[in-house]
């Protein structure tokens, strides 16, 4: 199976948040390249939402921070189920933003946060859908 198609659990933490989250990595997946995931490689979903707020995706995706363009602007909240002491894990690189926007977009933003990113994030969903046959 290519990586593409594969997603990751850490011990213990197979939930529906989880689950939902790795589906976030898979929509990404789809839309880049065909033999090596976007998550590694870029080209998909993540890396249009970076490139739109005028960042530059670079690096392998799933170990390179988003763009300072959107640590500082386009913040993404933390996940109110996380322990204080626990980084920002959306913040931890390009791709885990997108998939974070992705769970936010189901599950709803903390505090009803709402931004040019979230929007951005929900109209690639709501248009992806609305081209399935």
């Amino acid at each position: 199976m290519a990586p593409r198609n594969d997603i990751w659990f850490q011990p213990g933490s197979m939930n529906v948040t989880a689950i939902t989250h790795e589906c976030g990595h898979i929509f990404d997946n789809y839309y880049g390249p065909r033999i090596i995931g976007s998550a590694i490689v870029g080209g998909g979903a993540a890396d249009w939402l970076i490139n739109y707020f005028g960042g530059t995706p670079s690096g392998i995706r799933f170990l390179s921070p988003p763009d300072g363009i959107i640590s500082k602007s386009y913040p993404l909240p933390r996940d109110p189920n996380d322990p204080p002491t626990k980084d920002n894990y959306g913040m931890s690189s390009s791709s885990e933003y997108w998939a974070q926007h992705f769970v936010y977009q189901i599950y709803g933003y903390p505090e009803n946060h709402k931004d040019a990113a979230a929007t951005y994030v929900e109209i690639i969903i709501r248009v992806s859908i609305n081209l399935l046959p």
